[in-house]
């Protein structure tokens, strides 16, 4: 078996109450980080293009 499908088959069978709380914990701090982090680089870019057409 494929491994992408190997791993489709272990998502779809498994149970929510079968997540330990841990790991659920840590998926919803990664969920909520990733925004942040993607607001913060297009905020820096957008500094670095202001920067680099002053210097210009």
């Amino acid at each position: 078996m494929k491994p992408t499908r190997e791993l489709a088959k272990f998502i779809v069978e498994k149970e929510f109450k079968e997540i330990p709380k841990e790991v659920i914990e840590q998926a919803k701090l990664l969920i909520i980080d990733t925004p942040g982090c993607g607001f913060t680089g297009f905020t820096q870019a957008s500094q670095e293009v202001k920067w680099n057409s002053k210097v210009d």
